[in-house]
């Protein structure tokens, strides 16, 4: 270790490290997907069972003192087998989580269509600027290519996209 990173550690650990955690076994895992959980999906123009298949890769802020996550679920249908878009669900305790009854950001009608459909609104990670604006980088899966694009939001359940986070990249 060089002089300069001496003071990184107290406790032998760095200063910046979260912890410790400990297991809630009693609550594994903390979210589940919900096959009656319902929308109108406005590409398909019909009622999809959006949290059917399953519920996955989480992201998760602070926000007034509740913990946000923004998780990837998928329906059954369509040529892959399941689509994805980003629901929403809040907790006061981080283990008890309520979920929107809709997803907060999926495939639409709009100018993104072809990076989003058929395969969807995957995997979201988050920031917040110092303004209180939330920037989520997600995947856009057309069932070919990947492609990271950014929406943004002020209270983390409506969303405006931006498009692909490296232009034509």
């Amino acid at each position: 270790m060089s002089e300069g990173n001496i003071n990184m550690y107290r406790d032998g650990k760095l200063e910046w490290e979260l912890g410790p955690f400990i297991k809630a076994d009693e609550i594994n895992p903390i979210l589940l997907p919900e096959a009656e959980a319902s929308f109108i999906c406005p590409v398909r123009n019909g009622e999809v069972n959006w949290e059917e298949k399953d519920l996955f890769n989480p992201t998760a802020i602070v926000r007034e003192g509740e913990v946000h996550l923004l998780y990837r679920a998928e329906d059954r249908v369509g040529k892959y087998e399941g689509t994805s878009r980003i629901g929403h669900a809040v907790s006061r305790d981080g283990l008890q989580f309520k979920k929107e009854r809709e997803p907060v950001l999926y495939p639409e009608q709009d100018s993104f269509h072809t990076l989003e459909w058929e395969g969807g609104c995957e995997d979201p990670r988050i920031v917040e600027d110092t303004n209180g604006t939330y920037y989520m980088m997600y995947t856009a899966y057309d069932g070919i290519k990947a492609r990271l694009c950014v929406a943004t939001s002020v209270n983390l359940t409506s969303w405006s996209k931006h498009g692909l986070a490296f232009g034509q990249a």
